[in-house]
């Protein structure tokens, strides 16, 4: 063997690639559910054999490591196919917020240097605009249309040399000023932080998630979706939040983990028909973005009979720092909770000297699933 390919053998077998658990996961548990995107139904084998054919046209179109590739789209399993066949090359994932104005899009596009984007085909005008003012953005994709003869190939892994530390992903966070911030996301960080929050928030392959937050932001995407992943679990795909679409598919499908804002969770509790579902297959309920009060922390403790628990972090930390666990929920009214494994937290002052307990000051981390840039 030549140099080059002793390098790609040992990087093939040692690196830490989020693609990687996908592969692993298929291997070890083909059989199990995936991916349900309404009447789509994938098990972890096809699921991992759609995402290598998608690699496989990538790579036809010329995308290798180092690459950017940006993403818009509403929750799909196309969506998370792209992020894991990008994943596996090399390429860099640059979800776009559906929520960004035609010049923050353009300005994403052309910041991260794009050289195309994946589409839904829904959104197709709402971008058109965008992609237009970037003339260095030449591949156009259009989901599902081109993803069917993107994945015109064969569904073996694709042998793509990529470091531990180069980039998965631009998560684009909202600045304090002008535009927003592009966060470099490494393998390694993602990598480690999904096993983070896996550990601590005890995931296991027979849980069922109902993914109703955006993919694109990464709480959704890399607090949930990529653990999911990583310990085999079933993610069933909603496009947005609707109480008795939720309720019913906890109560139909069985599931047993959901994530959402305070305010779904109250939504839910409102809705007239609330106490006739079946809710027993929950075992975790997550919020985030803010602390619950407690009134609706002890209706919700009640009324869906299940684990509590907050998540806080940033984009910046990949983006799990801290978990407000189910057995602080009553006792520490508004608190964010103790770090999760491998992260360490501690509190600056002004001086940028760490302060003792007691003290106020900015909350810190340091951690392997810290930021790139």
């Amino acid at each position: 063997l030549t140099g080059a390919a002793v390098d790609l053998v040992r990087n093939l077998i040692g690196r830490i690639n989020v693609g990687d658990s996908l592969t692993r996961t298929a291997a070890s548990r083909p059989a199990q559910l995936a991916v349900v995107d309404g009447d789509r139904r994938f098990t972890y084998a096809e699921f991992n054999a759609y995402v290598n054919r998608l690699a496989h046209g990538l790579a036809g179109l010329g995308y290798e490591r180092g690459a950017a590739l940006a993403l818009a789209s509403g929750n799909s399993a196309d969506f998370l196919a792209v992020y894991f066949a990008c994943a596996k090359l090399g390429v860099v994932c640059v979800p776009v917020n559906l929520g960004w104005r035609p010049d923050e899009v353009a300005y994403v596009l052309g910041h991260s240097q794009a050289r195309g984007i994946v589409i839904e085909s829904q959104l197709v005008t709402a971008m058109q605009d965008a992609v237009a003012k970037v003339p260095e953005v030449t591949d156009v994709i259009v989901v599902p249309r081109d993803l069917q003869t993107l994945s015109a190939h064969d569904s073996q892994e694709p042998q793509a040399f990529v470091d531990d530390d180069d980039a998965l992903s631009y998560l684009y966070t909202s600045g304090t000023t002008s535009f927003p911030k592009g966060v470099v996301g490494s393998h390694k960080a993602i990598y480690l932080e999904s096993m983070s929050g896996a550990l601590d928030s005890g995931w296991r392959f027979d849980d069922r998630f109902a993914a109703m937050m955006p993919m694109f932001h990464t709480a959704q995407l890399n607090a949930f979706c990529t653990p999911a992943v990583m310990v085999g679990a079933t993610i069933y795909v909603m496009r947005g939040f609707d109480p008795a679409a939720l309720l019913d598919l906890v109560q139909d499908e069985q599931i047993t983990q959901i994530f959402g804002l305070p305010m779904m969770y109250r939504a839910m509790l409102d809705h007239p028909a609330f106490a006739e579902y079946d809710l027993s297959s929950l075992r975790r309920a997550v919020y985030a973005m803010a602390p619950m009060p407690d009134d609706l922390i002890r209706r919700s403790l009640t009324g869906f009979g299940c684990d509590f628990a907050l998540l806080f972090g940033q984009t910046e930390m990949s983006p799990c720092t801290t978990l407000f666990r189910p057995e602080h929920q009553l006792s520490h009214t508004g608190a964010v909770g103790t770090p999760l494994v491998g992260v360490q937290v501690a509190i600056m002052g002004p001086d940028g000297a760490l302060l003792p307990p007691g003290e106020a000051g900015e909350i810190v981390y340091r951690g392997p699933s810290t930021m790139s840039g």
